[in-house]
């Protein structure tokens, strides 16, 4: 249970009570200009405390330190005033005559989690438990561990690095984290609606990503104007039956959401397939050959 109260999307209240009561409470206001966990303290003038969280990460509670703080430091008037080069701040905590606030160390005030399940594998990753791999990776062995490999073969590379995917196991280190990493992701569809009484725009853009290690498939419908998700889907990488289905439930989706929009919005849907691509596919092998001899092409 959280001892804490979310008054909006950006704001949470923390009461300096022992019964819990709102009277007098610390007010946390989330900043995304802020560095990513770090915050701030406003005591010298609105008292509310400023914070930004770590990518991934979501808030389980508010640390007993933070009250420990407020007791000592706040509520006596330690820091409800800028301090002289003379005095003695905790090693926990910095004064910044820029924006007249004290930052505190983001242990004291916070305990977080960190989820990374939505973050897509590694377009170049393979393993050797499973058996399949991602259709990019570069190298024709199996490989020893969790690797994601350079989107470029080199044969004198030393970029294929060893994955930490080790989420709920040894640590909990994201996907993205590898080097070479780029997402298995792909636009499967692209559908751009412009208002016709306003100037209203929605982008339903969705996309097929490849995540959990390569073990699920996620389809997202998003509106990536309005940042609205119309439906996200996921189901095992290894059925062959639902992989096969994806295109027919992709068009049938979007014509179920395109419907209601059909009569006050314009509608244009981009043709992906019409995109060149150009593909160059090469063995690892062949690319030793081709750096000894430059007279055998593969």
């Amino acid at each position: 249970m959280s001892n804490f109260i979310v008054q909006d999307e950006k704001t949470i209240l923390y009461s300096t009570q022992s019964d819990g009561s709102l009277e007098n409470c610390i007010i946390l206001i989330k900043d995304e200009e802020m560095i990513a966990g770090s915050v701030r303290w406003d005591t010298t003038a609105t008292g509310f405390i400023f914070y930004n969280l770590p990518e991934y990460s979501s808030i389980t509670s508010i640390n007993d330190s933070l009250l420990q703080v407020y007791n000592k430091f706040v509520k006596n008037g330690t820091f409800s005033r800028v301090p002289s080069p003379n005095d003695d701040l905790p090693n926990w905590s910095t004064f910044n005559p820029e924006n007249n606030c004290f930052y505190i160390r983001f242990d004291l005030v916070f305990n977080i989690k960190t989820d990374y399940s939505s973050v897509a594998t590694c377009k170049f990753y393979t393993n050797p438990h499973s058996n399949f791999s991602s259709q990019d990776y570069q190298y024709a062995n199996k490989s020893k561990g969790d690797i994601c490999s350079e989107p470029v073969l080199n044969a004198k590379s030393n970029g294929v690095a060893y994955c930490p995917y080790y989420q709920n196991l040894f640590a909990d280190m994201p996907a993205h984290s590898c080097q070479g990493y780029s997402a298995d992701k792909k636009i499967l569809s692209l559908t751009n609606l412009s208002s016709k009484h306003s100037d209203n725009k929605i982008n339903i853009t969705v996309t097929q990503s490849r995540m959990d290690a390569g073990k699920n498939i996620n389809i997202l419908f998003k509106d990536q104007i309005n940042d609205n998700v119309f439906h996200d889907i996921k189901f095992s990488s290894l059925d062959k039956e639902q992989l096969d289905s994806i295109p027919s439930m992709v068009q049938s989706i979007l014509d179920e959401i395109l419907e209601s929009y059909k009569n006050d919005f314009n509608i244009d849907t981009e043709d992906l397939s019409s995109q060149v691509v150009k593909i160059e596919k090469k063995s690892f092998i062949s690319s030793l050959i081709e750096r000894d001899n430059q007279d055998v092409y593969i």
